[in-house]
Parts: C-alpha cells; sequence; structure tokens
C-alpha cells in the first residue's frame, strides 16, 4: 500500500512540476529571441546545448563530449577562448553559422561585439546573441 502512495504521488509530482531551470539561470530570453530571428546555424556555449535541446533548437555542442571527439572539442575550445582567433572565423564560415549564444564571460563575445559583420542583438546577465547581419550574410552565400 505504502508503494503504490509512493508511486501514485511521485507520478502526481512529475507530471504537474515543470522541470527547468529558473529564469536566471537559462537563457530563455536569449533563445526566444534566437527563434524570433529564424537563426537556423547557431554557434553555442557548451552550458547551453542542454538548454537548446530541451527547447528542440539545434546546437553546435553540448555536454556529450564523447560524440564529438578530443580534437573538435579543443578546437572548439581554443576557438571561443580566443586562444586560435583563426579557427573561431574559419567555425563561422565553414559552418555558415548565422547566429552565436555565447555567456558574457565567453572571450569570443568581445571580439564578434568589434566585429564586422555581426551585430549585438540581445544580452543579459546570462547571455549574449550575435547575428550575422544581412550584408555579411549576402557575400557568404
Amino acid at each position: 500500500m505504502l508503494v503504490a502512495v509512493l508511486g501514485v504521488s511521485t507520478w502526481a509530482v512529475a507530471a504537474n512540476y515543470r522541470f527547468s531551470p529558473a529564469a536566471i539561470d537559462s537563457p530563455a530570453a536569449a533563445v526566444a529571441v534566437l527563434k524570433d530571428r529564424g537563426a537556423k546555424r547557431v554557434l553555442n556555449d557548451l552550458q547551453f546545448g542542454g538548454y537548446l535541446i530541451s527547447r528542440q533548437t539545434p546546437v553546435f555542442i553540448d555536454g556529450r563530449a564523447e560524440l564529438y571527439g578530443e580534437p573538435f572539442d579543443m578546437a572548439y575550445y581554443r576557438a571561443l577562448q580566443l586562444k586560435d582567433v583563426n579557427r573561431l572565423l574559419g567555425i563561422l564560415a565553414d559552418y555558415e553559422i548565422d547566429a552565436v549564444l555565447l555567456t558574457p564571460a565567453t572571450p569570443a563575445v568581445s571580439l564578434l561585439d568589434h566585429l564586422g559583420g555581426w551585430q549585438r542583438v540581445y544580452s543579459d546577465e546570462t547571455a549574449v546573441v550575435h547575428i550575422r547581419t544581412a550584408e555579411t550574410a549576402h557575400r557568404a552565400n
């Protein structure tokens, strides 16, 4: 009887409780901007991968490092930390990235703020969104 009561009460809580990070800890507002802008290929910070997946948004990378392999992971890290700026520029071009979702502390944010063809369209304490401008997108095609 006790097991049945615990089972039913656990089911009731799980069915009625939305399991998601607090708004202050998630890039919810930034992802809404990405969706409003119609972003298709998003270069994201690793920590946002799981949230993007939960919102049915394709990710560039997520926490499942074994899926990507060490060479990819290291190139990604070096690019976003600006240890290899050419690799960052290569990722943006090679993967035809049209939006970037990063934490404010990620060094690549400051480069994108000054890089021609990219515009910061959203920022808060959790996330920063840059969108490729129409001028750059036109040249890339």
